[in-house]
């Protein structure tokens, strides 16, 4: 005699709803209450783009969505971002990029709270993207057409392949390291960062002696590789240079400008030859401009420049990149260390979002490609100057005071013997220094540029607290 299924009915339909919501015998919250988390938590992280009433736009959105737009390859930075998207922007705006956004933020801590509770706790999740939308600066980033959310997102991906729980399917070994391939090619400053972190990362699962800790260390070096070849193999389709990048001596050139220092060698290369940066002498020296090397880069001097012929002006910068370093030493060591000194404490959250006049490159994006936004950019918190108002919590001194815990934490771990905890101090730590390194070396130090990672410091506060013993001895 068949038997009708005790969820038929009204009663039935109850218990099986209550399953749907129910924790399992590893206390895994259900799949739909992780689901409610991901969403709850992801729109907590838009609040800042919402209240502004559109994506944040920075002077360099522009060149990226020029990449799906126009189909224009960008020679001083990689289009790998643009790719990413413009799928989004060409079917549904700018909105589904940030919510694209929010929506692989969410997954990559999610996957995290996993790697430390070993368990799906989706109140933990909801509650951890709750405090990181109010009091890091992650929700400026995730609502920012730029690719500066990804660094952060990065290093959580290099944790998670180095430091997760082994085993399971093929799919979770592989996910992680199929995803950062992308976020390392997003940014030239995200090769070295991702280097970097799998080598401190490695060393200290190595330590710990993690499980299948080549085959882990050897899959986020598979994905560095993949990377680097990657974004090898675009410039060579678009302007037919198997390098990684086209214009890397510009900017080098710049930062020392910049720092005063390749002023005499260009000086002393300008009396022996007659060369295309000579004609900008008096400009470079100017005593003046404050930042000779970003008018050199965005100015008057690089637009005077871009008349010349192009590839014997990137051979003069590579050669007086080399000289620099090589005939003054001393003063170019101690601008990097300058640099990564004042990179360090320089993170302010809304740094850049500022109105922009008509005729920059992302605003004629907007009436060109996106008429339809106009008024709605136009109507923004951030194009009438008072979207950086919303920038009241100091980020810099809740992530001051974790760092100053730090010790703390790691004694503990240490002395818990848990290996995991151990991984996310080290990785996070790694990526607050290494990120300042890169950026305030090559570049001139800016509050955007730290405050894109110094969100994981509030991150490892809150996974640290909610670490129970039980869970460390199982590491």
């Amino acid at each position: 005699m068949n038997r009708r299924p005790l969820s038929n009915g009204p009663e039935g339909d109850c218990i099986a709803l209550d399953k749907s919501f129910a924790v399992d015998e590893a206390g895994n919250d259900s799949k739909i209450m992780w689901l409610i988390a991901h969403i709850g938590g992801g729109a907590a992280l838009l609040w800042i783009a919402i209240v502004n009433g559109y994506p944040l736009l920075h002077p360099d959105s522009g060149s990226y969505l020029r990449v799906g737009t126009e189909l224009h390859f960008l020679t001083d930075r990689p289009i790998v971002y643009g790719l990413m998207i413009a799928p989004f922007a060409r079917i549904a705006g700018l909105w589904a990029i940030i919510v694209a956004q929010a929506f692989l933020a969410c997954f990559l801590i999610g996957a995290t709270v996993k790697t430390i509770t070993g368990r799906r706790s989706a109140i933990l999740l909801f509650l951890s993207l709750l405090g990181l939308a109010l009091f890091s600066s992650l929700p400026w980033f995730v609502g920012q057409i730029m690719p500066d959310l990804l660094p952060g997102l990065m290093a959580l991906l290099i944790f998670d392949i180095l430091f997760a729980p082994g085993g399971g399917t093929a799919w979770r070994r592989w996910w992680p390291p199929v995803r950062l391939v992308p976020l390392i090619a997003a940014h030239l400053g995200n090769l070295p960062i991702a280097a970097a972190l799998t080598a401190i990362g490695g060393a200290t699962a190595a330590l710990r002696r993690v499980p299948s800790i080549r085959l882990r260390v050897g899959r986020a070096m598979l994905a560095f590789v993949a990377a680097l070849i990657g974004l090898r193999c675009l410039n060579l389709i678009g302007v037919h240079r198997f390098t990684p990048s086209i214009e890397s001596n510009k900017f080098l050139a710049a930062r020392l400008f910049d720092g005063r220092v390749g002023q005499p060698v260009l000086d002393g290369m300008c009396r022996a030859e007659t060369l295309r940066l000579c004609s900008v002498r008096a400009m470079l020296n100017d005593p003046r401009r404050a930042q000779p090397g970003q008018d050199y880069l965005w100015e008057d001097i690089g637009d005077f420049l871009a008349t010349q012929d192009v590839e014997g002006l990137r051979a003069e910068e590579r050669i007086l990149v080399r000289r620099t370093i090589r005939e003054r030493p001393l003063a170019v060591v101690r601008l990097a260390l300058a640099g990564w000194s004042e990179q360090l404490i320089d993170a302010r959250s809304a740094d850049g979002m500022v109105p922009y006049p008509q005729e920059k490159q992302v605003m004629r994006q907007i009436r060109v490609h996106f008429p339809q936004d106009e008024a709605a950019v136009g109507t923004s918190r951030q194009q009438r100057g008072i979207l950086q108002k919303l920038a009241i919590f100091p980020d810099r001194l809740l992530s001051l005071v974790i760092v100053l815990l730090t010790p703390f934490l790691l004694i503990r771990a240490i002395q818990r013997g848990d290996s995991v905890m151990i991984g996310l101090v080290s990785v996070v730590l790694a990526t607050v220094l290494i990120n300042a390194a890169v950026c305030g070396i090559l570049s001139v130090p800016a509050d955007r540029y730290q405050s894109r990672v110094i969100w994981l410091l509030p991150l490892l506060g809150a996974l640290a607290l909610s670490r129970r013993p039980q869970e460390a001895r199982n590491a």
